[in-house]
């Protein structure tokens, strides 16, 4: 006899994209108001978005 099991949880598949989605927009949000502001955004913002802070424009 076979026994079926689940190798994921597809609810916490789809709990980890909807936080991963919502971190990058918020990360989106902390950087543009960051350069609306005319200050440097935050390091961290930055590379949840992919962008490397060390090349990050210093002078806004």
């Amino acid at each position: 006899m076979t026994t079926l099991t689940m190798t994921h949880n597809p609810l916490a598949t789809l709990r980890s994209a909807l936080a991963t989605f919502f971190a990058a927009f918020a990360a989106a949000r902390s950087v543009s108001a960051a350069m609306e502001a005319r200050r440097t955004p935050d390091p961290e913002a930055l590379r949840t978005l992919g962008i490397d802070p060390s090349g990050f424009p210093s002078n806004i």
